[in-house]
């Protein structure tokens, strides 16, 4: 009799110690929930479920635990292709803008425990920022020509009506001089003494 008692008692004490482990992992399935870190939510609570705790409800929690866990991770995952498949439409009809935010909110996935995913990200990332400087660079510089040919055009008439402008005052000063000149006496030395003598327009004085 007082062996099976030490023996059930050894039986409980390993139950207990079971359950106490069993929580301990539990604990630390949950923080690894908490910090998206799914992969090592999973191995706590599958360590979890390998232990003895001889209780079914308790054995379904731990259960439980882990069939949320892979949900979780399987979402994850499966948000971050999503964003890499938009980025990449994206990328193929050059809206640079669209497939970077695409490609960042895939990163932004956390708990994916996916290094290629992660990786092809990255490089896609990379990929469109380098496009998107590029189209921005030569669309800089394409204004900044336009600016220059505007600027250009923009001179070349100045200096085309300042020249005419240029013009039309000499040939107004021109034909001022004509007609002064028409209308002025005639200035004669005669005998050491200055004569006037007027020669007028034959037409009446008019300037023509």
């Amino acid at each position: 009799l007082q062996a099976s008692l030490a023996a059930a008692e050894a039986a409980l004490a390993e139950v207990e110690a079971a359950k106490e482990e069993a929580a301990g992992f539990v604990s630390t399935g949950q923080g690894c929930m908490s910090s998206h870190d799914y992969n090592g939510a999973i191995a706590a609570y599958e360590a979890a479920i390998a232990l003895d705790v001889n209780d079914d409800e308790l054995a379904g929690s731990f259960q439980a635990g882990l069939t949320v866990a892979r949900a979780a991770l399987a979402a994850a995952v499966e948000t971050a292709h999503g964003r890499l498949a938009d980025g990449e439409s994206s990328v193929s009809v050059e809206d640079w803008e669209a497939a970077i935010e695409s490609f960042r909110a895939g990163l932004a996935v956390q708990g994916t425990h996916d290094e290629e995913l992660t990786a092809s990200l990255r490089t896609a990332l990379q990929g469109a920022e380098s496009s998107k400087a590029a189209r921005d660079a030569a669309a800089a510089a394409a204004e900044a020509e336009r600016q220059r040919v505007v600027a250009e055009e923009a001179e070349a008439e100045r200096r085309r009506q300042q020249e005419e402008a240029e013009q039309a005052r000499r040939a107004a000063a021109s034909a001022e001089v004509r007609c002064v000149g028409r209308h002025l006496p005639s200035v004669f030395l005669v005998a050491g003494e200055m004569t006037l003598l007027a020669v007028w327009d034959a037409s009446g004085g008019g300037c023509s």
